[in-house]
């Protein structure tokens, strides 16, 4: 998969996130937040492996 393909893949995705639906919107909030939590735990195991 090429760079210029992620780019429009995730343009897309946008785009689709951008039309106001409260459904979709809740989705990509506890999915946004997942994701920093993930990265959360990901920064503190690293901090304490050190």
């Amino acid at each position: 998969m090429s760079h210029e393909d992620a780019s429009s893949c995730l343009g897309a995705l946008l785009a689709r996130a951008a039309v106001p639906s409260t459904a979709q919107h809740r989705c990509w909030e506890i999915l946004n937040t997942v994701v920093l939590f993930i990265s959360w735990i990901a920064g503190i195991s690293a901090q304490t492996a050190m």
